[in-house]
């Protein structure tokens, strides 16, 4: 996705890679064979206990970075010979530096100077997955209703999901474009900006789905066969009142966990859902004459007493 800016210099393209995307920083290099010279130069410090990683160009200032074999063996002689070493080279290149470059406070213009095209795209990307996490942290923050078609609802997630995704990563290559750094937002969308997504798509279809219902609540009584806690989440087992003869585990509030003993009975307030996902609206403790009622009918009370 990267491409590297080429000088033409066969020796200097091989050795050296031009992380800057400002067109007026490669021009300046590319246009500055004794630049060139004084950049390959520096370079003939490396041996095996030390090489140049980076050099970096600040108003006034010249930065090298070098990266020790193993720094425990780098002894204070070792250093001081690095450094006799590097500031005569460092001064040739700071005299081959056009002048002009001093004139330019706060920008780096000589490994960094796509760092003022990058920002804006970094800030973009920043801010979008940024967003999107919160989103998704909020509408999860507190206990919310239960959707029933959560197979379908998923599917449709990663769906609208996706396509959020590919619009992320579509803008931040139109506003990054080919360069040397491209790289670092797209993976920051991709590992940010996915999840962000995928989350976020997943939560405001449920949401969606359960605001703009208007369809009329159906009501379902149910038992409960078991409760039981897992971690901090609170768990009742229940009889499934669309598939009989079938249990599910539904997770409740601490105040209906602590009424729903097994044996008790529940009720169910269903609906079909603005998007078609089946969700429950509430569950709550049966009226104890509609479960003595139940609990009757159960037993075979006869008709007489179940008046009374």
């Amino acid at each position: 996705m990267a491409k590297e800016y080429q000088t033409g210099n066969r020796t200097f393209d091989d050795a050296v890679y031009i992380v800057a995307d400002d067109a007026a920083t490669q021009r300046e290099i590319t246009t500055s064979p004794a630049l060139m010279e004084a950049f390959l130069a520096l370079l003939d410090i490396n041996t095996d206990l030390v090489k140049v990683h980076a050099l970096k160009h600040r108003p006034g200032r010249l930065w090298l970075e070098a990266r020790f074999a193993e720094i425990a063996a780098c002894s204070e002689q070792d250093l001081q010979e690095l450094a006799r070493l590097c500031v005569p080279k460092l001064a040739a290149i700071a005299a081959a530096l056009p002048a002009r470059q001093t004139a330019l406070p706060g920008k780096s213009r000589l490994l960094s100077g796509g760092a003022r095209a990058m920002l804006p795209a970094a800030a973009m990307a920043l801010a979008c997955t940024a967003g999107l996490h919160m989103i998704f942290y909020f509408v999860f923050s507190g206990q919310v209703p239960y959707t029933l078609d959560r197979a379908a609802l998923i599917a449709d997630a990663l769906a609208l999901g996706g396509t959020i995704l590919l619009a992320l990563l579509l803008a931040g290559f139109t506003l990054t474009g080919k360069s040397a750094r491209a790289h670092l937002v797209m993976l920051e969308l991709l590992l940010v900006g996915g999840p962000g997504a995928l989350g976020t798509a997943w939560a405001q279809l449920r949401c969606l789905n359960m605001e703009f219902d208007r369809t009329e609540a159906v009501n379902y009584k149910v038992q409960v066969r078991d409760n039981r806690e897992i971690d901090d989440d609170r768990y009742i087992v229940i009889d499934d009142w669309l598939k009989p003869g079938e249990t599910v585990a539904m997770p409740v509030k601490e105040k209906l966990y602590a009424q729903a003993r097994p044996g008790a009975l529940l009720d169910i307030r269903q609906r079909a859902g603005y998007l078609g996902y089946r969700w429950v609206e509430s569950i709550s403790a049966a009226e104890q004459a509609s479960a003595l009622r139940a609990v009757d009918l159960q037993l075979g009370t006869p008709p007489h007493r179940q008046a009374l």
